[in-house]
């Protein structure tokens, strides 16, 4: 019996002991094959989380330091990439996954390109085109080429359960084998075998529960078994990693949504600043031309005063001109009337010489007295006309020299 046992328990234990080798093989090729593979691609869509988010800070922000800043960081990010892409494509990898390889590959290229075209618009400073390359070119670029990385490990998910399923299934043929080799006689060895699949297969499928609710956007899911230190420890931990990635992302996300907001508050504040400045100078201006206005007003007031006194004060003396003007030509008709008399009276003389001798003296004096009247006339007659040629001719008379016989 004892030897019976032993041989039973040799049997069960070696069977146990495949089984427990194939299915610790089956979890080390999953970590090894697909665990590795999606940290690695949880690490590669960081990086283009990153690339995207700084170049959206450049384009933003608008500041060359920025851009000379962020712009190193762009460049290791996308190093990082590179080298984690070599890496995930040494590996060997099913149809499917090739073929989204190659399309991430194009994808990545044609993103490069386009995050390559925003950086040098910005670096330009032409502002628009960068926004607007930024939305368009860049921002579907970037979705295509993180869609693509959500297939790649929502492929590697799937092969990883997979390899699960079949771990298990080789491990349940392992036990049917032994529980039909020992038929009821080894229920301590059933019972430590079944407590070893429960030590490591409860935590695969713990760990690949969590994955999956962290792909469904669950990052609030907690791992366990980070401090074991075998395979299923390093599962956990590169679970943890993901997690680590999926928060940073939600982090960034909810950074990204405050800059934006920020960044559309101090716009509205500087449009609200342009237009107070605005108006302020307007109704500066509008004073200074209310002012101007009043003062030429005042000015044409005083203007029209004066030229209504000037033409007041040329009435008076075109008033005065023409009261002189009469008085002249009554001296110049006296003058005339007063020459008349002077030649009656000289020759009345002249014929009173003839008839009385005797008065000869007296006509002597009478003619001196009349030559001395008669040259006052001429200077009185020559007075009138030098008045009358300097004087203006009355309406009606063309020239002075007939201003007589106007």
């Amino acid at each position: 019996m004892l030897a019976v046992a032993a041989v039973l328990l040799l049997v069960v234990g070696a069977v146990g002991l495949s089984g427990g080798h194939q299915l610790a093989g089956s979890a080390e090729d999953l970590y090894r094959e697909r665990v590795v593979s999606m940290g690695q691609l949880g690490r590669i869509l960081d990086g283009i989380h990153r690339v995207r988010s700084n170049t959206v800070f450049i384009v933003q922000s608008e500041s060359r330091l920025t851009l000379e800043r962020l712009g190193a960081e762009i460049k290791t990010a996308d190093g990082e990439i590179d080298a984690l892409w070599a890496e995930f494509t040494r590996r060997p990898h099913e149809a499917d996954e090739q073929k989204l390889g190659k399309e991430f590959e194009a994808a990545l290229a044609a993103y490069r390109e386009a995050w390559g075209e925003t950086l040098k618009a910005a670096a330009a400073g032409d502002g628009f085109s960068a926004r607007e390359n930024l939305e368009q070119g860049d921002g579907a670029t970037y979705r295509q080429a993180a869609a693509i990385l959500r297939q790649l490990n929502d492929v590697q998910i799937s092969v990883a359960e997979g390899e699960f399923q079949h771990s298990m299934a080789v491990w349940d043929a392992a036990r049917t084998g032994s529980a039909v080799a020992i038929l009821g006689g080894i229920g301590v060895l059933a019972l430590v075998s079944w407590l070893i699949v429960r030590s490591i297969t409860g935590p695969i499928r713990d760990a690949i529960a969590t994955m999956s609710r962290l792909a469904a956007g669950d990052i609030a899911v907690e791992v366990t078994g980070t401090s074991r230190p075998d395979e299923i420890g390093d599962i956990a931990r590169a679970v943890a990693t993901f997690k680590d990635n999926a928060v940073e992302r939600e982090a960034l996300r909810a950074q990204q949504a405050e800059a934006a907001q920020r960044a559309s508050s101090e716009r509205r504040e500087a449009r609200l600043r342009m237009a107070d400045e605005f108006e302020e100078a307007l109704r500066a201006a509008l004073d200074s031309v209310t002012s101007g206005s009043a003062i030429l007003e005042q000015s044409a007031r005083a203007l029209s005063l004066t030229a209504g006194s000037a033409r007041a004060e040329a009435s008076s003396v075109d008033g005065a001109a023409r009261d002189a003007s009469d008085n002249v030509e009554r001296v110049a008709a006296a003058s005339e009337q007063l020459s008349a008399s002077i030649a009656e009276i000289r020759r009345q003389v002249q014929e009173s010489s003839q008839i009385s001798v005797e008065a000869v003296d007296e006509t002597q004096a009478s003619d001196a007295i009349v030559g001395e009247l008669s040259d006052s006339a001429g200077r009185i007659r020559f007075s009138s006309i030098s008045h009358r040629r300097a004087s203006p001719p009355p309406p009606g008379c063309p020239t002075p020299t007939s201003a007589m016989t106007c």
